[in-house]
């Protein structure tokens, strides 16, 4: 006979499933309203000799009361069992009420958020829900902690941080679990790698069929830098449900970054199969855009985009770098163009203004990104640095330059004066880093070229590039990976230029910044361009400057860049051409 599942688990069937597991107490619970009070009734079953052991009953006046009645019952359901008073006991004990809130409508606002936000990729309801929650209970920390998360991807670090710290507070009166995610997220926030990967591998390793933990274990684990080890519990987050949409992108991403596209391809398609959502089908566009099949991620991105209908703030942040990367910028700008007039918030149309300037960075309309960023608030300073450099020769882009002597200090102020020329004022800036930190190396790898010690600052980019480019320090991936190749193409290596290089695709670089990918990847493409030319490999070479030209059909005309490329093209061309 076929086993058929059952629909809900009752009385009989949990005697059952406790006499086979060798249970020595059911407990099954009770609740019954009588107009406006609540009853709670708890029976304890010997499941072995199929009779009541005893029954608790408390009563509440209303809702609100409910958490409070659970507690009461669990310390009577301790005493009748038998338990005696311990260290551990109460070391362990948490107040229901206490630890997550009163208020049960709080609750479920926060509940309705992780839904909307796991299951649809629906951000902007699922903030909403989040609000509404600590609107009835300000101080529920578990919607603390999902509102830094959320305005971590509005580009609001100030607000981010605030609810973070609201959430801290209230971590010594949470539930283990709850208590160790807030931790962990609060130590990865401080740059503090050892706990965070500590709390991060206790989160997983103690709830493994919990999908939340495993994924928010795998996202400490991947800002820490343990990459092996946010891999497994990606995984276990995706076994657990295939179509979880925030594991899935983050899991994707890590994929491909460490070379396996196709299997980024095949965890995006089961993540359509258990769930077809607009956010896992434009995921799945990603990956097959980077994959390199061009038709089918169009036609995947349009129809995320068609599901969509402007819900979800995930579709626009995928399909937008599909789109543009496979050569449809106009779809991509579109699609941004809606998100920042017709988003559903204010912070979800800011998002879209943010993107859809760096889309026009990395289309060469370097004016317009200028303009879109004046309107947005101030972001960090750097990146106005990198839109001015966009389209000029890294030496000669004067406006850059000059932006970044203005500045007072800025965490990688001095390889970023280094970077555009200025080694006088770099020094005088790197003074003040601490030996061994990022900004630090990066400058000490510069300087190492300009005394002319090539061989000195081709090991420290490849040290940066192969270790740090990557969580826990991020460095600027572009930059540093365009500066290695410029570097070893001096070195008359053309070779180890173009492989150096090779990660860098355009806006669909996996760990770029956006506006820095829009400054150093045309730089780069001509780099790479000369390699190839040096190695005779003149169709490749024609074949690098016909991408950067195909995404710099619109740039704006006055680029030097542009004006470099289509110069080199038109010398090349006819080799190319009879070569073939």
């Amino acid at each position: 006979m076929a086993h058929v599942e059952p629909e809900r688990i009752d009385e009989i069937l949990g005697r059952d499933i406790a006499r086979r597991a060798k249970v020595k107490a059911l407990l099954v619970v009770g609740v019954h309203r009588l107009g406006s009070k609540y009853v709670v009734e708890m029976r304890a079953i010997d499941p072995e000799r199929d009779r009541y052991l005893f029954t608790v009953k408390e009563e509440s006046p209303g809702k609100e009361g409910l958490l409070t009645v659970i507690d009461r019952l669990s310390e009577r359901t301790r005493r009748e069992l038998g338990d005696e008073p311990s260290e551990e006991i109460d070391a362990s004990r948490i107040a229901v009420g206490e630890a997550l809130t009163m208020n049960l409508e709080a609750y479920q606002h926060y509940v309705r958020g992780l839904d909307l936000n796991a299951h649809y990729g629906e951000f902007a309801s699922a903030v909403k829900e989040w609000r509404r929650a600590l609107e009835l209970d300000p101080n529920l920390a578990t919607a603390h902690r999902m509102l830094a998360y959320a305005l971590g991807w509005y580009n609001r670090p100030a607000e981010a941080a605030a609810h973070a710290r609201a959430a801290l507070a209230s971590a010594a009166r949470m539930p283990e679990k709850d208590r160790t995610i807030v931790l962990a997220m609060d130590a990865l926030d401080k740059d503090d790698r050892a706990k965070a990967i500590h709390l991060a591998e206790q989160l997983a390793a103690r709830y493994p069929d919990d999908k939340t933990s495993q994924f928010v274990a795998a996202q400490v684990l991947s800002g820490a830098g343990e990459l092996q080890r946010a891999e497994a519990a990606f995984r276990r987050a995706l076994q657990l449900d295939a179509g979880y949409i925030c594991a899935l992108g983050d899991f994707a991403r890590l994929l491909d970054d460490s070379g396996r596209v196709a299997e980024a391809i095949r965890f995006a398609r089961a993540g359509v199969a258990a769930r077809p959502t607009a956010a896992n089908t434009a995921i799945l566009a990603w990956a097959t855009a980077t994959g390199g099949n061009v038709e089918e991620a169009v036609a995947l991105a349009r129809e995320a985009i068609r599901l969509d209908g402007g819900a979800s703030l995930f579709v626009p942040f995928w399909t937008y770098q599909v789109l543009a990367y496979v050569g449809r910028p106009d779809e991509a700008e579109r699609e941004l163009r809606r998100l920042s007039l017709q988003g559903a918030t204010d912070e979800e149309r800011g998002a879209g203004s943010l993107w859809l300037a760096s889309l026009q960075a990395n289309l060469g309309k370097r004016q317009d990104a200028l303009r879109a960023l004046s309107a947005l608030p101030p972001t960090g300073p750097v990146l106005r640095a990198q839109v001015l450099g966009i389209g000029w020769p890294r030496l000669q882009a004067i406006e850059a330059l000059q932006f970044v002597r203005s500045l007072e200090q800025a965490y990688w102020l001095a390889p970023e004066l280094a970077f555009r020329g200025d080694f006088v004022a770099a020094a005088r800036t790197a003074s003040k880093l601490s030996e061994g930190s990022p900004p630090q190396a990066l400058y000490r790898a510069l300087l190492l070229e300009h005394e002319n010690r090539r061989e000195e600052s081709i090991e420290a980019l490849r040290t940066i590039a192969a270790a740090a480019v990557r969580p826990p320090t991020r460095f600027f991936e572009a930059q540093v990976l365009y500066l290695l190749g410029e570097v070893l193409l001096a070195a008359d290596r053309p070779a180890e230029a173009i492989e150096a290089m090779k990660p860098l695709r355009g806006i669909n670089t996996t760990w770029g910044g956006w506006f820095e990918v829009a400054e150093n990847w045309p730089r780069a493409v001509l780099v790479r361009a000369q390699a190839y030319e040096r190695l005779g490999q003149i169709s490749d070479a024609v074949g690098e400057l016909d991408g950067l030209l195909a995404t710099w059909k619109n740039a704006d005309p006055d680029l030097p860049l542009l004006a470099d490329a289509r110069a080199m093209r038109a010398r090349l061309g006819p080799i190319a051409a009879v070569a073939r």
